[in-house]
């Protein structure tokens, strides 16, 4: 973790002093601020996933919808060069408490293996909206997209750590430090596979209680 955080930190300090030039243009300064978060998180994660740290920050009200939308910015770029088509249907949602910086990579890792598993022109979905269960509300996040789907023998084993089916590019860590995340807050995550009637795609819908 100390080995891989010390070049981290180097870019980090690159980008502080390249925010600090007076003659940026806003356009790329506002790029660098995005790049400056996601620094920030990807150390976040190292030493999350390697078991070494916790959040150390309070839980605060987290809104869901706002970070759906917050992760979707990060990721308009990507979006944009496979043309995805992203649909949106948020009902009012309380919100939740928790820790930001974790439900914000909870929903980032989803909606980044939903983009990479859509082919060109391909379809996000993504509904919130609050839920009733046995063990009081909740908040119901479902993300679905219309891409390959996930095989049976596989769905099996998509939360287990280090399990991966992308070759060469995967950790296999992203869905399981979702599941993480989603039981320490007190909720869950599930994943299944749409084939029936043609269709085809995967559906993770993470369930988050809302106190």
């Amino acid at each position: 973790s100390h080995e891989i955080n010390n070049p981290l930190q180097a870019v980090g300090n690159l980008i502080f002093l390249a925010l600090t030039n007076p003659n940026l243009p806003e356009t790329v300064a506002a790029q660098l601020q995005l790049a400056e978060q996601e620094l920030s998180r990807v150390s976040h994660i190292t030493r999350q996933t390697l078991g070494f740290y916790r959040e150390s920050t309070s839980p605060t009200a987290v809104h869901i919808p706002a970070i759906v939308e917050s992760v979707l910015t990060l990721y308009s770029n990507k979006l944009h060069v496979k043309q995805i088509q992203v649909q949106l249907a948020f009902e009012p949602c309380p919100p939740i408490t928790g820790l930001a910086g974790e439900i914000q990579q909870l929903v980032s890792n989803i909606i980044s293996n939903a983009i990479d598993a859509l082919p060109a022109n391909g379809t996000l979905k993504i509904d919130a909206s609050p839920v009733k269960l046995a063990g009081g509300e909740s908040i119901r996040l479902k993300i679905e997209d219309d891409g390959p789907g996930i095989e049976p023998e596989n769905l099996k084993r998509i939360f287990e750590p280090f399990f991966t089916t992308k070759k060469d590019v995967g950790t296999g860590l992203g869905l399981w430090v979702c599941k993480e995340i989603a039981e320490r807050h007190g909720g869950s995550v599930q994943a299944e596979s749409k084939n029936a009637n043609g269709a085809k795609g995967a559906i993770f819908t993470d369930l988050l209680p809302d106190s």
